[in-house]
């Protein structure tokens, strides 16, 4: 019987490879991918799958070929060879086979190959293997049936195309039922009474895991595919339970005729069933349901951590379960029976007599008689302490993270797509003044002035409409407003998470209050210290100082002294009187020249604040043009102007600058007015050198600067205007660009005339925008 369900199976792998086949040669993808979005076959799997089933039906239910069986071995050898070098090549990437598939293949072929061994134990073996890849192949189908389409990049590696699932579902089916038909054809020639319980159930538990795992996904679980921990869960279930059932089959396969050696193979399989129970802390059942009674195979009890005859009845095992559980899990046997489940899963928590509590998992097969009632339950139980243990402390982890995140002084806040806020951390509660649930849910514009969230909203359907990225990833000094109304500065730094179609923003806010009231304290201080600065430079200027005022006052005493020779000389006549007059007006000249220094010098001393702003280049320097025309005659002196488009706004003090360009026009039109150009000009332009810099540059035709005092014309008292000047001018105006951190130079033009440069900081038209 088992042999036509077998020889079922194998045609019916047959017939889906062979349309798997079509499907991937004439791109039928009803064939090749029958779900949306899944993988399509690999034809290399179907192709080596489609030999080995051909080759096990014919096996099978064909006539008795010498030659077929002898080559049967061969070819299930080279069909697990073949799938070994697909295996090696999926994993290096050489080939877009699916590694489990083509791992699941090489079982079928290992599986084949112990069939047609004649020794007791290949026979369990082979059962144990297509019990294996039974058990993954129902897994990862029940997976993908539920989890619906494309598999996510995590889940991809378990992913294998349907039909192939489907063949190795079909071609295991049948290795496992040759396998236990022959293991249990051997038990029975040997004379042996009725097959024992565990014997007839090998079969159904060796899948069990997988069974009731899948039967979960499906009866409790709406969507997505099952993690790879249940998987290698469901791995470690199945061959755990598969290996204790493997060794109790072996020893009673391998039965003496002799009593003795009955009694000697049973004791050996039982020791080795208790030592596989006892590593795992396995524990395997057998319930009456009617009577409540528990009886535990080979006292496995302990190995659960329970003390032994704590869980004999079904009343002491309630008793020690967790009340919570107990519900649960009454409500979860009520479910299996009125549905007439073959197999059920459980977890539940055990509380010992010194107060620990056990956490235990496991799954059992369900006996019902012919009125449909539950009355036997047969299972296997693993204490998983340890286990949900780990979980808990990942979970006490994630909470500490989370702990972390609500307390760190920056504020955090989430939102979607449309500018909804989806948290808001208690940071960000204290800097915002809002709580949590009266923003949740809200526009993120609540947060700032109209203006930022007009542009905020607008910067966000640019990036959802294009995916450039502007804000993401890059610090932004903007303003945020406050529950009062009061704006603030914030620094922002924007992230972005995308799951599956969910994307979401996260926002790390730092307010800039506090920062920004010590740059102002430190910008103070270096007003403070340019102030110092200049009266050091005073210091610089002193000697020399001292010696233009020394000429004026040794005039003035000299003067004097003269005058009061002439005083004092009575015999002076009457027409000295006019030298005297001369005398004295020569020392009020003189005397009052001292003075023009002395105030000149009092003046770059006086202490004036730099306020750096945004300011208009054109607006500077149209506004210098107008100081430096207003009282001065302006003959036919032209002034052109050659302002560069790119540089429209600079980040000076304005006031400053055009006290620069001021001094330097002035130099200009004082040069040209003295030359005898026919076309006096001036000219003052502006361009962007890079980035972050303006040059101005003021350029006349008149005569030009003499060569040698081009390398002294920036310092103290060198002028360009010849006596009567004091020749600080130039040395005030690089003290200022200096100041903005440019510079300053000048040279002489080609065609005549000399051209003046410095350099400020150049600003955007906007700040603040993404």
């Amino acid at each position: 019987m088992r042999g036509k369900a077998a020889a079922i199976c194998f045609a019916l792998a047959c017939l889906i490879c062979l349309a798997g086949l079509a499907g991937a040669i004439f791109a039928v993808p009803a064939l090749s991918s029958p779900l949306p979005g899944s993988a399509p076959v690999w034809p290399p799997s179907l192709i080596a799958m489609l030999i080995l089933a051909a080759m096990l039906l014919v096996l099978t239910l064909g006539p008795p070929l010498s030659w077929l069986h002898r080559a049967a071995p061969i070819i299930a050898a080279a069909v697990a060879g073949g799938a070994l070098v697909m295996l090696i090549l999926s994993l290096a990437g050489q080939t877009r086979g699916s590694p489990v598939s083509c791992l699941l293949v090489t079982g079928l072929a290992v599986s084949a190959l112990g069939l047609m061994r004649r020794d007791a134990p290949a026979a369990p073996i082979a059962a144990l293997i297509a019990a294996l890849v039974i058990s993954f192949a129902l897994l990862i189908l029940a997976g993908q049936l539920i989890g619906g389409g494309a598999p996510a990049s995590a889940d991809l590696p378990w992913h294998i195309p349907i039909p192939t699932n489907l063949a190795e579902l079909a071609i295991g089916a049948g290795l496992l039922l040759l396998a236990t038909q022959r293991t249990l054809a051997e038990y029975r020639t040997e004379g042996h009474g009725p097959r024992p319980i565990l014997l007839r159930a090998v079969p159904a538990l060796m899948v069990a895991p997988a069974l009731v795992l899948a039967g979960g996904l499906i009866l409790f679980r709406n969507s997505g595919f099952p993690a790879s921990t249940e998987i290698w869960g469901m791995f470690a279930n199945t061959l755990v339970v598969g290996s204790v059932l493997l060794w109790a089959v072996i020893r009673l396969a391998r039965q003496g005729s002799t009593l003795d050696e009955v009694r000697s193979a049973s004791a050996d399989s039982d020791q080795r069933l208790i030592l596989a129970a006892k590593a795992h802390r396995i524990g395997i059942f057998d319930m009456d349901v009617p009577s409540g009674q528990l009886t535990w195979f080979a006292g496995t009890e302990p190995f659960m951590g329970v003390p032994e005859g704590m869980l004999s009845t079904f009343e002491g095992w309630q008793r020690a379960v967790v009340p919570d559980d107990r519900n649960m899990l009454r409500k979860r046997i009520e479910a299996a029976t009125w549905a007439k489940a073959d197999q059920i899963s459980f977890f539940y928590r055990l509380r010992l007599p010194d107060g620990a509590i056990r956490a235990i998992e496991g799954s059992a097969r369900c006996f019902y008689d012919a009125n449909g009632q539950l009355v036997r339950l047969v299972g296997a139980s693993i204490d998983v302490t340890d286990r949900v243990e780990q979980t808990s402390q990942l979970a006490a982890r994630e909470a500490q993270m989370r702990s972390i995140l609500e307390t760190v002084p920056s504020a955090m806040v989430t939102i979607d797509v449309q500018g909804r806020i989806l948290s808001f951390s208690p940071a960000a509660e204290r800097m915002f003044g809002y709580e949590a649930n009266s923003v949740i849910g809200s526009s993120v514009a609540i947060l700032m002035n109209d203006a930022y969230a007009a542009r905020h909203d607008a910067a966000l359907a640019r990036y959802l409409r294009t995916g450039e990225r502007r804000i993401i990833g890059k610090p932004q000094i903007l303003s945020a407003l406050h529950a009062d109304g009061t704006e603030f500065p914030i620094e922002l730094n924007v992230g972005e998470a995308v799951h599956e179609d969910r994307r979401i923003f996260t926002a790390f806010i730092t307010d800039l209050s506090d920062q920004l009231r010590t740059e102002e304290k430190l910008e103070q201080l270096s007003s403070e210290l340019t102030q110092i600065g200049r009266i050091n430079a005073m210091g610089e200027l002193a000697a020399a100082l001292a010696h233009e005022i020394n000429q004026p006052l040794a005039a003035i005493t000299n003067h004097v002294a003269t005058a009061e020779m002439i005083l004092e000389d009575e015999r002076v006549p009457d027409p000295l009187h006019d030298r005297l007059i001369l005398q004295l007006k020569s020392t009020r000249e003189q005397a009052l020249r001292a003075g023009e220094i002395i105030r000149r010098l009092r003046e770059f001393v006086s202490r004036r604040e730099v306020d750096l702003r945004v300011e208009p280049v054109e607006t500077a320097i149209r506004e210098a043009v107008a100081l430096v025309l207003v009282g001065s005659q302006r003959i036919d002196v032209s002034f052109s102007y050659d302002l560069a488009p790119e540089a429209p706004y600079m980040f000076a003090d304005k006031i400053q600058i055009q006290q620069v360009l001021v001094n330097l026009m002035r130099n200009a039109l004082e040069a040209v007015r003295a030359t005898a150009a026919t076309q006096p000009s001036i000219r003052v332009a502006t361009r962007r050198i890079d980035d972050d810099w303006i040059e101005f540059s003021v350029a006349d035709n008149g005569p030009g600067l003499c060569p040698e005092k081009l390398d002294n014309l920036f310092k103290p008292f060198a002028s360009t205007k010849g006596q009567g000047n004091m020749g600080i001018g130039l040395l005030i105006c690089r003290r200022i660009v200096e100041a903005h951190g440019g510079a300053m130079s000048a040279h002489n033009n080609d065609a005549g005339g000399a051209t003046f440069r410095f350099t400020v900081p150049g600003a955007g038209r906007e700040t603040g925008e993404e």
